[in-house]
Protein backbone atom coordinates (compact mmCIF):
# COMPACT_ATOMS: atom_id res chain seq x y z
CA UNK A 1 0.00 0.00 0.00
CA UNK A 2 0.94 3.48 -0.50
CA UNK A 3 0.23 6.85 -1.59
CA UNK A 4 0.68 8.09 -5.33
CA UNK A 5 1.33 11.87 -6.00
CA UNK A 6 1.27 12.31 -10.18
CA UNK A 7 1.90 15.07 -11.83
CA UNK A 8 0.77 14.91 -15.48
CA UNK A 9 1.82 17.48 -17.99
CA UNK A 10 -0.70 18.99 -20.06
CA UNK A 11 -0.04 18.58 -23.55
CA UNK A 12 -3.31 20.46 -24.86
CA UNK A 13 -6.83 19.68 -25.45
CA UNK A 14 -7.28 18.36 -22.31
CA UNK A 15 -4.59 15.67 -22.79
CA UNK A 16 -1.97 14.28 -20.01
CA UNK A 17 1.45 13.07 -21.39
CA UNK A 18 5.01 12.33 -19.61
CA UNK A 19 5.11 13.74 -16.10
CA UNK A 20 6.66 12.52 -12.80
CA UNK A 21 4.86 10.25 -10.08
CA UNK A 22 6.17 9.67 -6.65
CA UNK A 23 4.75 6.22 -4.57
CA UNK A 24 5.07 7.11 -0.61
CA UNK A 25 5.26 3.49 1.52
CA UNK A 26 1.81 3.93 3.60
CA UNK A 27 2.40 5.20 7.33
CA UNK A 28 5.73 7.27 6.08
CA UNK A 29 5.28 10.82 7.94
CA UNK A 30 5.67 13.28 5.12
CA UNK A 31 4.21 16.60 3.71
CA UNK A 32 4.43 18.07 -0.16
CA UNK A 33 6.32 20.86 -0.62
CA UNK A 34 6.17 23.20 -2.87
CA UNK A 35 8.31 22.95 -5.99
CA UNK A 36 6.96 25.64 -8.07
CA UNK A 37 5.72 26.13 -11.78
CA UNK A 38 8.75 25.79 -14.61
CA UNK A 39 10.19 22.56 -13.27
CA UNK A 40 8.14 19.28 -13.65
CA UNK A 41 8.71 18.02 -10.26
CA UNK A 42 7.42 16.05 -6.99
CA UNK A 43 8.77 17.50 -3.30
CA UNK A 44 7.93 15.88 -0.20
CA UNK A 45 9.33 16.43 3.01
CA UNK A 46 9.86 13.03 5.44
CA UNK A 47 11.21 12.62 8.56
CA UNK A 48 14.36 10.96 9.63
CA UNK A 49 15.39 10.47 13.10
CA UNK A 50 13.16 13.19 14.04
CA UNK A 51 14.61 15.50 10.93
CA UNK A 52 13.27 16.64 8.27
CA UNK A 53 14.62 15.68 4.74
CA UNK A 54 13.21 16.64 1.44
CA UNK A 55 13.05 14.23 -1.74
CA UNK A 56 12.70 15.95 -5.22
CA UNK A 57 11.55 14.06 -8.30
CA UNK A 58 12.24 16.36 -11.25
CA UNK A 59 11.79 16.07 -15.20
CA UNK A 60 13.54 18.57 -17.39
CA UNK A 61 12.39 17.96 -21.11
CA UNK A 62 15.24 17.71 -23.63
CA UNK A 63 14.40 20.45 -25.45
CA UNK A 64 16.67 22.98 -25.35
CA UNK A 65 14.67 25.37 -23.38
CA UNK A 66 15.96 27.94 -20.74
CA UNK A 67 16.01 25.94 -17.18
CA UNK A 68 15.53 28.96 -14.35
CA UNK A 69 18.54 28.86 -12.51
CA UNK A 70 17.20 30.20 -9.60
CA UNK A 71 14.59 27.90 -9.75
CA UNK A 72 16.37 25.05 -9.69
CA UNK A 73 18.86 25.87 -7.40
CA UNK A 74 16.32 26.24 -5.20
CA UNK A 75 15.82 22.71 -5.17
CA UNK A 76 19.41 22.21 -4.89
CA UNK A 77 19.33 23.79 -1.64
CA UNK A 78 19.32 22.88 1.72
CA UNK A 79 18.62 18.69 2.88
CA UNK A 80 17.77 17.66 -0.33
CA UNK A 81 17.72 13.88 -2.21
CA UNK A 82 16.88 14.76 -5.53
CA UNK A 83 15.99 12.40 -8.51
CA UNK A 84 15.07 12.04 -11.69
CA UNK A 85 15.37 12.67 -15.40
CA UNK A 86 17.41 15.93 -15.47
CA UNK A 87 18.03 15.47 -19.19
CA UNK A 88 21.78 16.80 -18.93
CA UNK A 89 25.25 15.14 -19.83
CA UNK A 90 28.53 15.15 -17.88
CA UNK A 91 31.33 13.07 -18.14
CA UNK A 92 30.62 13.45 -13.84
CA UNK A 93 27.58 10.33 -14.24
CA UNK A 94 29.22 8.46 -17.27
CA UNK A 95 28.57 10.96 -20.65
CA UNK A 96 30.62 11.20 -22.77
CA UNK A 97 30.19 14.55 -23.71
CA UNK A 98 29.07 17.68 -21.23
CA UNK A 99 26.11 20.00 -22.48
CA UNK A 100 25.46 23.43 -20.92
CA UNK A 101 22.66 21.60 -18.84
CA UNK A 102 25.20 19.04 -16.89
CA UNK A 103 27.68 21.59 -16.54
CA UNK A 104 24.62 24.09 -14.47
CA UNK A 105 24.14 20.84 -12.91
CA UNK A 106 28.03 20.29 -12.22
CA UNK A 107 27.93 24.00 -10.88
CA UNK A 108 25.22 23.15 -8.54
CA UNK A 109 26.45 19.89 -7.16
CA UNK A 110 29.71 22.06 -6.12
CA UNK A 111 27.95 24.88 -4.26
CA UNK A 112 25.49 23.22 -2.63
CA UNK A 113 27.84 20.33 -1.61
CA UNK A 114 25.96 17.41 -3.71
CA UNK A 115 27.10 14.49 -5.26
CA UNK A 116 25.82 12.29 -7.90
CA UNK A 117 25.28 8.91 -6.96
CA UNK A 118 24.90 7.10 -10.53
CA UNK A 119 27.86 4.29 -10.73
CA UNK A 120 28.24 5.44 -14.47
CA UNK A 121 25.70 2.90 -15.94
CA UNK A 122 23.41 4.09 -18.83
CA UNK A 123 19.94 5.05 -17.49
CA UNK A 124 18.09 5.50 -21.15
CA UNK A 125 18.57 3.10 -23.94
CA UNK A 126 17.21 4.79 -27.45
CA UNK A 127 14.96 2.67 -29.80
CA UNK A 128 18.71 2.28 -32.24
CA UNK A 129 20.35 1.01 -29.35
CA UNK A 130 22.29 3.96 -28.32
CA UNK A 131 22.61 4.35 -24.52
CA UNK A 132 22.91 7.39 -22.37
CA UNK A 133 22.78 8.53 -18.85
CA UNK A 134 19.96 10.98 -18.11
CA UNK A 135 18.73 9.92 -14.98
CA UNK A 136 20.12 11.18 -11.76
CA UNK A 137 20.24 10.31 -8.52
CA UNK A 138 22.19 13.31 -6.07
CA UNK A 139 22.92 13.17 -2.60
CA UNK A 140 24.74 15.32 0.50
CA UNK A 141 28.43 14.86 0.08
CA UNK A 142 28.50 13.44 3.62
CA UNK A 143 25.57 10.72 2.90
CA UNK A 144 27.68 9.47 -0.88
CA UNK A 145 29.32 6.18 1.62
CA UNK A 146 25.82 5.22 3.09
CA UNK A 147 24.29 4.53 -0.64
CA UNK A 148 23.73 2.03 -3.12
CA UNK A 149 22.77 3.57 -6.33
CA UNK A 150 21.48 0.79 -9.56
CA UNK A 151 19.56 0.68 -12.46
CA UNK A 152 17.48 -2.42 -12.72
CA UNK A 153 17.37 -4.17 -16.21
CA UNK A 154 13.54 -4.37 -16.56
CA UNK A 155 12.95 -1.25 -18.84
CA UNK A 156 8.73 -2.15 -17.70
CA UNK A 157 8.21 -1.27 -21.46
CA UNK A 158 9.64 2.03 -21.02
CA UNK A 159 12.87 3.37 -22.64
CA UNK A 160 14.10 4.40 -19.40
CA UNK A 161 15.71 2.10 -17.08
CA UNK A 162 14.11 1.91 -13.46
CA UNK A 163 16.68 3.10 -11.06
CA UNK A 164 17.30 2.29 -7.13
CA UNK A 165 18.60 4.54 -4.54
CA UNK A 166 18.95 3.00 -0.66
CA UNK A 167 20.44 5.21 1.92
CA UNK A 168 21.71 2.81 4.92
CA UNK A 169 20.78 3.96 7.93
CA UNK A 170 18.22 5.99 7.54
CA UNK A 171 15.04 4.61 7.96
CA UNK A 172 12.13 7.33 8.06
CA UNK A 173 9.96 7.44 11.01
CA UNK A 174 6.81 5.48 9.81
CA UNK A 175 3.61 5.87 11.87
CA UNK A 176 2.53 2.35 12.79
CA UNK A 177 -1.72 1.90 12.32
CA UNK A 178 -2.62 1.54 16.29
CA UNK A 179 -6.23 1.24 17.71
CA UNK A 180 -7.81 4.29 17.82
CA UNK A 181 -7.84 6.44 20.61
CA UNK A 182 -11.36 7.34 22.05
CA UNK A 183 -12.56 10.39 24.89
CA UNK A 184 -14.60 7.97 26.90
CA UNK A 185 -15.51 10.52 30.21
CA UNK A 186 -16.71 13.17 28.13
Amino acid sequence: PHADLPRDRDVGAGRASGGVATLIRDGLNFTECDSGNDIESICINIRVRGNFHRIANIYIPPIPHVVDEAHLAAIFSGNTIIVGDLNAKSRTWGSTTLDARGQLINDLLDTYGLVVVNDGSPTFVHYNGNESHLDLAIIKANLAATCKWETLQSSLGSDHLPCALEIYGTEPDIEEPGPGRYKLNK
